[in-house]
């Protein structure tokens, strides 16, 4: 009982120990691929935020994988040995052990047949073993239920991560997508001038045209469907894909053409408004350095400023004033420098206050121009970046035609070949028609053969099978006659045993109660002998006193007649008829003193019979009382065979219990078993499920690594299209540089303003200055402004 409790001990710590480290070793890959997952994210992420700053730091490597793909951990050989991380090896190893732990139950179940033979044991304490193994084993289920938990738990938060970072990037590229699209539909104006300008373009590129390769596509599809419908279906796929293809790239040159031409229109009103518009009132002192950096801010600001066209001005052409603009301005220096002295002094602060209020007027003005063009400029931009993409999508469309363009050359030569094919197949075929009429016959009898032969072989493998389900069913019978005969063996071992033990108790019954008889018997009769013993003595005991009185008395009597037989003698001597009379007396005394002595000797004898009948008395007395110790020993063999009968009984009633209780036991271990076998397949299962998770979160892993490598390229992208933007800016602020009537409204009239305000040497100062710039910038008007206030 004990190796049994023992071992069922042993095989559930193994398993414990086994689901323990399982779940331990799954811990820590979940953890280590969790972490290899979010390395790179987190190394992308930074990257994109930093927008081509400092390069990330590198991830970690990644563990060596063989050609199969499995992925592998690096661990230390301690680290191993405690986490107990199992190969197939030592699975398979692990499997052996179970067996043996097995059929190590099965000998200690044997070994327990015979330990309840021949050793008693305790119910009770059985029951609170086997209620310890069982909590035992409903904690490590529950352990391992817990860990499954915390494990999915995890999991789910880091597929939780996952999405949240998946849908954020959704978003941002559907936000992008809807930019695209709202700058597409802004600006559809020109989109028959997009459509003309991009027929026009593809057939000035030396392209050749989508319907033309659609139609030799078709004719080339229509020639080989008659020769292979597979080919047919084929060569459509491949044309749909070059009709999309075509689609898809004249779509994108249509948009690239719209977006040209609504830049070029937005430009010429822009340019046109600029040449119409009237310059702003002089602005104050004060207020010059906001006009001026509103003024400069970016191109086209003119569009939807509200200024109202002036009669009459200067403007900046080439490299000086025009010629109606210089002695204009030079008047009107010359005369408000001819009536400023002049005037009073309460006159010049009401003018200085006017002008004061004027130019926080124009100061409000210029805000909101500028504004105005930084909105324009920002629209500019995106107008920049759909171009950008516009242009990528029609140079991948373009790519996307020529491919198909190819495959349908493919095409058109696989149907060529298809067709020779199919002449030559066509020629087969005669040949072979021919043919098969001889055949017909020789394949109707093969295929007879074949079914005979089929049949045959259906027929050896079902007598196989039967065969084999035979000798295993003889086998699972033999095992099972064995284990019926052993146990049949065992039973009538224990039947013979107990026969013979209760024989023994019969007989042993039978002797006891021949024996109490007997006993009883002989205490009746030694009863009886000590009773007669002691009577015949109190009679030989009366009858010696009375004997002896009588001899006494008989001798006193002798002596008296001896005396007075001698006196008798002597009286005879004296005279003859006293000796008559002496003689009679002396011959009755003598006659008295022969009987007397017979009565004496017949006393004696009777007293030696007597004698002789206690000596017999004594000898029983003796023979029972020999007797009576062999009673009382064979009455306490009794009591000791009594105690073992006894004994046997209760043995015999226990090993009929516990024979009735193998059955149970033997359910418990089955039982046992079967809770064994689950436990592993959880454990199985466990392992199964976090391979599974596993391969969801390399899944994860890899799509945010896709995500990351998609944001990389967006914000290359984007940083592309920046770098694209500010050389369109420069080159564009160079084409206007160039020509000064291209400059916008708010550049020329601040120009005018603080060429009315400045003196012939600021004024040349000034020219100088903008004849190196173009246009002029807010830093070099806010300069000039702070030097004409000065």
């Amino acid at each position: 009982m004990k190796k049994l409790t023992a071992s069922l001990g042993e095989s559930l710590g193994s398993l414990r120990t086994t689901a323990s480290a399982v779940s331990a070793a799954a811990a820590t890959s979940i953890n280590r691929t969790l972490d290899r997952a979010a390395g790179p994210a987190a190394g992308g992420a930074a990257a994109a935020g930093a927008g081509g700053g400092s390069a990330a730091p590198p991830s970690p490597a990644p563990s060596p994988q063989p050609d199969d793909g499995r992925q592998y951990l690096r661990l230390p050989v301690e680290s191993a040995r405690k986490l107990r991380w199992y190969d197939k090896s030592d699975l398979a190893a692990l499997t052996r052990q179970h067996m043996r732990e097995k059929h190590g139950l099965l000998d200690t179940i044997a070994a327990l047949k015979k330990i309840m033979i021949r050793a008693g044991f305790t119910d009770d304490a059985l029951d609170a073993a086997t209620r310890q193994l069982l909590l035992e084993a409903e904690g490590v289920r529950a352990a391992d239920s817990g860990v499954e938990a915390v494990l999915s738990l995890s999991l789910e938060a880091e597929l939780a991560a996952l999405r949240e970072e998946r849908d954020r990037r959704s978003g941002e590229v559907a936000a992008l997508q809807q930019q695209l699209a709202e700058l597409r539909a802004g600006s559809g104006g020109g989109a028959a001038e997009a459509d003309a300008g991009a027929a026009e373009a593809e057939a000035g590129g030396g392209q050749p045209a989508a319907p033309a390769a659609a139609a030799a596509a078709a004719a080339a599809a229509a020639e080989g469907a008659a020769v292979n419908p597979e080919l047919a279906q084929r060569l459509r796929g491949a044309l749909d894909g070059a009709e999309r293809a075509s689609a898809l790239a004249s779509e994108a040159a249509r948009a690239l053409s719209r977006q040209q031409q609504a830049v070029a229109v937005f430009e010429a009103e822009a340019a046109v408004r600029s040449l119409h518009e009237a310059p702003p009132p002089a602005p104050s002192a004060g207020g010059q350095g906001q006009q001026q950096a509103a003024a400069t801010d970016g191109d086209g600001g003119g569009e939807g400023s509200g200024s109202a066209p002036a009669p009459g001005g200067g403007d900046w052409n080439g490299g000086g004033w025009s010629e109606g603009s210089g002695p204009a301005a030079a008047a009107a220096a010359s005369s408000a420098d001819g009536t400023a002295p002049g005037a009073p002094q309460q006159q010049q602060q009401q003018q200085q206050q006017q002008q004061q209020q004027k130019g926080q007027g124009q100061g409000q003005q210029v805000a909101a121009l500028a504004a105005r063009l930084q909105q324009l400029e920002s629209e500019r931009r995106r107008a920049a970046e759909d171009l950008a993409e516009a242009a990528e999508q029609l140079a991948a469309a373009r790519r996307g035609a020529d491919a198909a363009r190819r495959d349908a050359a493919a095409a058109r030569a696989a149907a060529d070949a298809a067709a020779r094919e199919a002449a030559a197949l066509r020629e087969r075929l005669d040949s072979l028609q021919s043919a098969a009429a001889a055949s017909d016959a020789a394949q109707a009898q093969a295929q007879q053969e074949e079914q005979q032969q089929q049949q045959q072989q259906q027929e050896q493998q079902q007598a196989a099978q039967g065969q084999q389900q035979q000798q295993g069913q003889q086998q699972e019978q033999e095992l099972a006659a064995a284990r019926e005969a052993k146990q049949a063996d065992m039973l009538r071992r224990y039947k013979e045993l107990a026969l013979r033990l209760e024989e023994r108790a019969l007989a042993a019954e039978r002797r006891n109660g021949l024996s109490e008889a007997r006993i009883e018997s002989l205490e009746a009769t030694l009863k009886e002998a000590q009773e007669g013993l002691k009577s015949a003595q109190q009679r030989a005991s009366k009858a010696a006193a009375g004997a002896q009185q009588e001899a006494a008395a008989l001798e006193a009597k002798l002596r008296v007649a001896e005396a007075a037989a001698a006196d008798a003698e002597r009286r005879a001597g004296a005279g003859g008829a006293g000796a008559a009379r002496a003689a009679e007396r002396l011959a009755a005394l003598e006659a008295e003193r022969a009987r007397l002595q017979r009565e004496l000797s017949a006393a004696r004898v009777q007293a030696e019979a007597l004698e002789r009948r206690l000596q017999t008395s004594e000898l029983r007395e003796g023979q029972l009382m020999a007797e009576l110790r062999e009673h009382e020993a064979a009455a306490a063999e009794r009591e000791h065979l009594e105690a073992a009968v006894a004994a046997l009984r209760e043995r015999l009633e226990e090993s009929r219990a516990e024979r009735g209780q193998l059955e149970d036991y033997r359910r418990m271990v089955r039982a046992l078993e079967g809770a064994k076998a689950r436990l592993e397949e959880e454990v199985l299962g466990t392992a199964q499920l976090v391979t599974k998770l596993e391969g969801r979160v390399r899944e994860a892993s890899r799509r945010a690594d896709a995500s990351a490598a998609a944001a990389e390229a967006a914000a290359a992208r984007a940083a592309a299209a920046e770098a694209a933007v500010a050389s369109e800016v420069e080159a564009r602020m160079a084409a206007v540089g160039a020509n000064r009537a291209l400059w916008p409204a708010e550049a020329r009239d601040e120009v005018a303003a603080l060429g009315e305000k400045a003196t012939p040497a600021e004024f040349g100062a000034m020219q100088r200055v903008l004849a190196n710039t173009a246009p002029p910038g807010a830093q070099v008007l806010s300069t000039l402004g702070r030097l004409i206030g000065s």
